[in-house]
């Protein structure tokens, strides 16, 4: 399924990040049924501006996160977005800011993390 096109013009009733459509429905069909699949570890890439115009994809977020025995890698923008803020400002929410210039360096903090957070599951 399509969950977003590049496009010129404005379709109705779609959501538009930049130059991209938002197939709401598509990304729904396919991303819902994998955050509820039962996981020791769950990635998500990404919750981001497109994602976020999923109410029910917002919902399933914070189940698996509130899901015990279950570590959640995702990527999240860097701009400001009020859903996002809120996952960050969570006390059980680690965040890295990865760059171009530390991205050698934090590839062994961050493994580091996952490994301890995984050994106290």
């Amino acid at each position: 399924a399509v969950v977003s096109t590049q496009s010129t013009g404005g379709a109705p009733g779609r959501h538009k990040v930049g130059k991209y459509t938002v197939c709401k429905d598509g990304f729904e069909l396919h991303a819902l049924p994998l955050l509820s699949t039962p996981s020791r570890v769950m990635v998500i890439d990404e919750i981001g501006k497109m994602e976020l115009f999923s109410d029910s994809f917002k919902r399933k977020v914070g189940d698996v996160l509130n899901r015990p025995m279950t570590l959640v890698i995702a990527t999240v923008p860097v701009q400001p977005i009020p859903f996002v803020n809120q996952l960050k400002a969570r006390e059980d929410i680690v965040v890295f800011t990865i760059t171009k210039a530390n991205r050698e360096e934090m590839r062994g903090v961050v493994g580091d993390k996952i490994q301890e957070i995984l050994s106290n599951l």
